[in-house]
């Protein structure tokens, strides 16, 4: 009989065991995003008067997190450390006028475009820039980790100034320290419409092939990238989208590709 109950003492004792090493339930997924932007690139995204972030990035997202169920906390983040930022975790997803590049694409993945955009040369003396071989020679002033700091580099002979932000090199362009700036064509658009200046010169630059806007999630994160792509979708069919582009660039959402 004591041999009995020992038995059942240890299988009892064995049982517990297991039973406290056993699967533990899963954590509960996180209701909040954490979305990086580099709050510099007006109108897209920038800190207003009041110290809060705005433009039409921001606006864009805060209705796409609606649409998933979603809290955001943004993260300003200098625009060459978003990628970086993505790799290690840090945020979730990053949306700062980022141009959808093969080589970006390679080191994370990207929502459906919702902004087309292109490149532009801004000159202050009013030269039009048709061939960007007319900067041989000159200083050209350019933000870091752009698609415009990459056309730059294929420009022979020419003085190259990095910035953190093209604020900064706008302003050098302001102050004469540069002879002209390779930007996204929006944001130097937006620059002549805000300061009236009558002698800078924006000229575009031809491409074959579009540029596109996307937002940027960790390579192989498809639960975030299927939830902001479902609603952009819903954003575009319920006329939310054409809304934000009326109010940011007086003109309706173009039809752009799902991809």
């Amino acid at each position: 009989m004591k041999q009995w109950l020992k038995w059942m003492v240890l299988c009892i004792a064995v049982l517990a065991v297991a039973g406290c090493g056993g699967t533990k339930p899963d954590a509960p997924q996180s209701t909040t995003w954490k979305v990086g932007t580099n709050a510099t690139f007006v109108p897209f995204e920038y800190t207003d008067e009041s110290h809060q972030l705005n433009g039409f990035d921001i606006e864009l997202f805060n209705e796409i997190a609606k649409k998933a169920g979603m809290k955001v906390e943004y993260k300003n983040v200098s625009f060459d450390g978003l990628i970086p930022a993505l790799g290690t975790k840090q945020i979730d997803a990053a949306i700062s006028g980022m141009t959808i590049t093969k080589a970006r694409a390679e080191k994370v993945d990207f929502s459906f475009p919702y902004y087309q955009s292109g490149l532009g040369v801004l000159t202050k003396d009013g030269t039009a820039v048709e061939d960007l071989s007319k900067l041989s020679g000159k200083k050209v002033a350019v933000q870091l980790g752009t698609t415009g700091a990459e056309k730059a580099s294929e420009i022979s002979n020419i003085e190259l100034r990095s910035f953190d932000n093209n604020s900064e090199a706008l302003l050098e362009l302001t102050k004469g320290g540069v002879d002209a700036v390779i930007a996204d064509l929006p944001v130097l658009q937006y620059y002549l419409t805000t300061k009236k200046d009558s002698v800078a010169k924006l000229s575009v630059i031809e491409s074959k092939d579009p540029e596109y806007f996307g937002i940027a999630v960790k390579k192989g994160n498809k639960e975030v990238k299927d939830k902001i792509n479902a609603a952009l979708k819903e954003l575009k069919k319920d006329g939310t989208l054409d809304a934000l582009y009326q109010k940011y660039f007086n003109q309706d959402a173009p039809t752009m590709p799902e991809k």
